[in-house]
C-alpha cells in the first residue's frame, strides 16, 4: 500500500471569487478572484466551499491530460465515480508538498456506497479505502477513508484566462446553480 505522504505533485491552490456563489464564467477572470496558495500552510475545509469553486493544479502528475497551472472547476454537490478527476481533502497536511491537505488525482475506486466522511472513523480490521491515480508517472495510491474529509468532482479543466468548459448534465447544473443550463 502506498502512503498518502509519498504522492508526487498534484497539489492545489484555491481560487475564490468575491461572490458568495461562484459563477463558472467568472472563475477564469483573475481580477475578480483571490488566490489562496497551498504553501501558506492553510488547511482547506471542504464544508466551507461553495457549490462550485476552482482549484489550480500545481505539478505535472496529471500530464498529459491536465497541465501544471490549469484550473479545475470542482463541486461538492456533484456525484463522483471512477475515472473522474477529483480533489481529495485530507484531515492532515503534506509538509513535503507545500503544506497542503488537498491532492488532485483521478479516481479509480471510490468509497463504499453510502460512506460518510464526516462520521466517526470505522473500527475493525477491514478499513475502507479509495484508490486514486496519477498519470505522470503512472502510479496508483490507496488512501484510508478515515484520513479523508471529502472528495469533490472536477466538472471541467481550463487554462487561466479561458472560459471554463464545464461537463455537466442538466441535473448536475441544477444541483450547482439551482437552474437548468441555458440553451
Amino acid at each position: 500500500m502506498t502512503r498518502a505522504d509519498q504522492v508526487s505533485a498534484g497539489t492545489a491552490s484555491l481560487i475564490l471569487t468575491n461572490n458568495d456563489e461562484l459563477e463558472a464564467h467568472r472563475m477564469a477572470k483573475s481580477e475578480n478572484s483571490t488566490k489562496i496558495p497551498a504553501d501558506n500552510g492553510a488547511i482547506f475545509h471542504p464544508e466551507t466551499l461553495p457549490s462550485i469553486y476552482a482549484l489550480e493544479l500545481t505539478g505535472d502528475c496529471l500530464d498529459p491530460v491536465v497541465k501544471d497551472g490549469w484550473l479545475g472547476a470542482f463541486s461538492p454537490v456533484v456525484t463522483f465515480e471512477p475515472d473522474d478527476f477529483v480533489a481529495i481533502f485530507f484531515k492532515h497536511r503534506f509538509p513535503e508538498f507545500r503544506g497542503t491537505n488537498v491532492l488532485l488525482k483521478r479516481l479509480v475506486l471510490g468509497p463504499p456506497d453510502g460512506f460518510d466522511f464526516t462520521a466517526s472513523p470505522m473500527k475493525g480490521e477491514a478499513l475502507p479505502v479509495i484508490v486514486a491515480e496519477q498519470l505522470n508517472p503512472a502510479k496508483q495510491f490507496f488512501f484510508r477513508c478515515r484520513d479523508i474529509l471529502a472528495v469533490h468532482k472536477c466538472v471541467g479543466w481550463y487554462e487561466r484566462g479561458q472560459k471554463p468548459a464545464l461537463t455537466l448534465t442538466d441535473t448536475e447544473h441544477r444541483m450547482i446553480f439551482g437552474q437548468p443550463e441555458a440553451a
